[in-house]
């Protein structure tokens, strides 16, 4: 099942929401279709703003790269999303929590057990 989700992220990333697929049914598990925004909440509450690369663990969370929110947010299998890396504001800051900041990231590669790496977007002034 969570092939079969991850190959759905990845096509629904443009639509601002996020979904799931049993073998019978597709259901949205976080936000909604065409509405954008960077709140933390369960299903439809939650709100993304260009979601791209994504990971799972072994525990069925979900973690997207929310690309124009510059944060990387979680997805528990309940459907409850929360911020767990940026603030919102753009920046390079290495942190936890809202102490760190992104430029747009793109992808979030889960390494081992606990670490995630997080390639991004760096522009030139």
């Amino acid at each position: 099942m969570i092939k079969s989700r991850i190959c759905l992220l990845f096509l629904l990333l443009s639509v601002y929401f996020t979904t799931k697929v049993s073998a019978q049914a597709v259901t949205t598990i976080a936000g909604s279709a065409g509405v954008s925004g960077a709140i933390d909440g369960t299903g439809n509450n939650a709100r993304f703003n260009s979601p791209h690369g994504i990971c799972t663990d072994r525990n069925g969370n979900i973690y997207i790269a929310d690309r124009y929110n510059h944060r990387i947010r979680k997805i528990t299998p309940a459907g409850l999303v929360s911020t767990i890396a940026g603030s919102g504001v753009i920046g390079g800051m290495d942190g936890i929590g809202a102490a760190a900041s992104f430029n747009e990231p793109l992808i979030v590669i889960q390494q081992g057990i606990y670490m995630l790496l997080i390639p991004e977007i760096i522009k030139s002034e």
